[in-house]
């Protein structure tokens, strides 16, 4: 952008902490995270309902890039990690931990979101 000085661009998001703070955007994000969250809990099932229908896919992503973790560091000698997945070597297995670790988020965003630490 034009005319814009490095602090604007460190300080471009500081009021993403005031809003969050507001009560009335707080009132109004817990009255929308009760109509949505219903939806967002079907999400695992969804997600399974496609486990066998992507199989095949996840076959062939495979074999045309690396998925796992010795074959990523091939390629990325620093890799560290993604989201686990890396580390698993069966569709079914992979299945498990995105369900998993979407639970685990939800649950965190509910946590967040229900909590009277809005902002924590």
């Amino acid at each position: 952008m034009f005319g814009r000085t490095k602090e604007d661009e460190t300080c471009s998001y500081v009021w993403y902490k005031e809003l969050a703070e507001d009560s009335i955007f707080q009132q109004t994000v817990k009255e929308r995270w009760t109509v949505i969250k219903p939806y967002l809990g079907k999400m695992s099932d969804v997600i399974i309902s496609y486990e066998e229908s992507l199989a095949l896919s996840y076959e062939y992503n495979s074999v045309m890039w690396p998925t796992n973790t010795s074959d990523i560091k091939k390629y990325k000698y620093d890799f560290k990690g993604w989201s686990g997945d890396e580390q698993i070597e069966k569709w079914d297995e992979v299945m498990v931990n995105f369900v998993n670790v979407y639970k685990e988020r939800l649950a965190g965003i509910d946590a967040l979101i229900t909590s009277e630490n809005f902002t924590k």
